[in-house]
């Protein structure tokens, strides 16, 4: 399967976003790179006023689809992740 990708360099790391539709392997590496400590993740971008989640948890974390990444709150949708994030930890 080819994937739409968008090569980004950072301070020397190669950074290749890959565009959605996700695999559900993928949906699933992404989920796990979500929620492991540590890393820093996609969220919600919504002022704290405006994101329901954020008021809630305090944290606004996106969830992973195969469309992409989305906040519960319906405010914030990514269509990308990076090449690292989809393979799995």
């Amino acid at each position: 399967m080819k994937y739409k990708t968008r090569d980004r360099k950072t301070k020397g790391l190669q950074l290749k976003e890959i565009k959605a539709p996700f695999t559900d392997e993928q949906v699933h590496n992404l989920m796990d790179y979500q929620n492991t400590a540590g890393c820093l993740v996609f969220v919600c971008e919504e002022s704290g006023s405006n994101c329901e989640v954020k008021k809630k948890r305090g944290d606004g974390t996106l969830m992973a689809c195969t469309e992409g990444l989305v906040c519960p709150c319906g405010k914030e949708k990514q269509n990308f992740a990076y090449d690292f994030q989809l393979e799995g930890l």
